[in-house]
């Protein structure tokens, strides 16, 4: 199977260290929609239609995929009928002449592209990029919690089928003598559990542990199970992260592995 037919792990968001101009705000900045440790302080651009102007300050920086989420338990503020364009180019002109210019789909949870395929296995290398946003019908304001423009850690192998998707209620409740229930709602937290991926190469597994070693389970990251919904539509397959389990390693025969691991959505 090809690399990018694989689930990810999205750690590495060139927009931390890119310049970029973004549009004026009237909620939280737009550093926030670049730190996923605060997915609830949404960005909020004062527009409805917009442009991100980003220099990623270098040619060397490879773009595999670009996402956007809203905030935790919560539905995309961006509506069904946004038109999301991703450009790229070597120079910095965006005259509808580019040499990359992609549509992005807007799902109910999230926004997701996917530069890996066939004949760029490893996304792209432009130094400038531009994303144009169009939602001038949306009756409501816009909400950002996070914007992901960068590369991952790919996986040779696909997760196992058979892990357990849960929607976990982290609400406060308590039962009176008599038997009545006080409650405090607390927001609903995705969890997958029974991860697994089998066969894999001893350089995969090279590139999972250093992952896991830089990011712990102190550092969200995006996950991405199923780039090409061959397996999951991308409301269930894109999620921001925490590893509650970081993965373990078991050998098979030499050099083949296999890994199991556990996860919670970021609130």
């Amino acid at each position: 199977m090809a690399n990018y037919k694989n689930a990810r792990i999205c750690d590495n968001n060139r927009l931390e260290d890119a310049t970029t101009v973004a549009p004026e705000v009237v909620g939280y900045e737009f550093s926030n929609a670049l730190d996923l440790k605060n997915r609830n302080k949404l960005y909020k651009p004062g527009a409805k239609v917009f442009t991100f102007d980003i220099d990623l300050n270098s040619f060397q920086k490879n773009v595999s995929c670009f996402a956007i989420i809203g905030g935790s338990d919560d539905y995309l503020k961006l509506s069904n009928e946004a038109k999301i364009t991703i450009k790229a180019n070597s120079i910095k002109l965006f005259d509808g002449g580019e040499p990359l210019s992609i549509e992005v789909p807007v799902n109910e949870l999230n926004i997701f592209a996917n530069f890996s395929d066939e004949g760029h296995p490893n996304g792209y290398n432009y130094r400038f990029w531009q994303i144009d946003i169009d939602d001038s019908r949306n009756p409501d304001d816009i909400e950002i919690a996070y914007i992901y423009l960068g590369d991952n850690t790919i996986i040779h192998r696909n997760i196992a089928t058979g892990f357990t998707y849960n929607i976990a209620d982290n609400s406060q409740v308590s039962r009176s003598d008599s038997g009545k229930v006080f409650a405090r709602k607390r927001p609903e937290q995705t969890r997958l559990s029974g991860t697994s991926i089998q066969f894999l190469s001893y350089e995969d597994k090279e590139n999972l542990q250093r992952t896991v070693r830089k990011i712990g389970r102190h550092t969200p990251f995006l996950f991405v199970l199923d780039p090409t919904e061959a397996m999951e539509n991308n409301d269930n397959s894109i999620r921001p992260m925490y590893f509650d389990r970081t993965p373990s390693f078991r050998q098979q025969i030499r050099n083949i592995y296999s890994t199991t691991f556990g996860m919670s959505e970021v609130m």
